[in-house]
């Protein structure tokens, strides 16, 4: 497909969207923050890594725990993904980019921390049916498998 097409306009440049263009303009723009979102990227991993780490298989205090780990994740590490998202345009969109920006979000916490809820709502919503057994949800036949075919020949019946 040939070079990039690149038409000036003032002081910006636009791109012809194809996928050689996309992927060098990414790797120019990852380049020119490599170490801002390096550092981005490990704060992010450090501020979520007691939330991945303090899950237990049971014993004393597994509710409080999971009560605390769920406060932790919602109110913390949920705003935070949001803020390395931020900071993460922010470099892809060629603009100034400083670690502090992946913070912003707390200057609108209750908005983040309401859309980390609704998207962890429309997850487990979407999951759920994936968990329930089909015999649960079916109407009728709660048990086994019923098939009558007798102009075949045969009947089949499993429980």
């Amino acid at each position: 497909m040939g070079q990039d097409k690149e038409h000036a306009t003032q002081n910006s440049v636009v791109l012809v969207p194809t996928v050689g263009s996309c992927y060098r303009n990414g790797w120019r723009q990852l380049w020119k923050n490599v170490l801002e979102l390096f550092l981005i990227l490990i704060i992010s991993f450090v501020i979520s890594l007691p939330f991945a780490v303090g899950r237990t298989d049971g014993g004393a205090g597994t509710v409080a725990l999971g009560i605390l780990l769920f406060a932790y994740s919602v109110l913390i590490v949920g705003p935070i993904t949001y803020g390395m998202a931020f900071a993460y345009l922010k470099a892809a969109r060629g603009d100034r980019l400083k670690v502090k920006d992946m913070f912003e979000v707390f200057r609108n916490y209750l908005n983040a921390v309401l859309a980390s809820l609704l998207v962890d709502v429309i997850i487990l919503v979407g999951i759920f049916p994936l968990h329930c057994r089909a015999d649960l949800l079916r109407c009728g036949h709660h048990r086994g498998t019923y098939v009558d075919n007798s102009r075949l020949g045969f009947t089949l019946s499993r429980s």
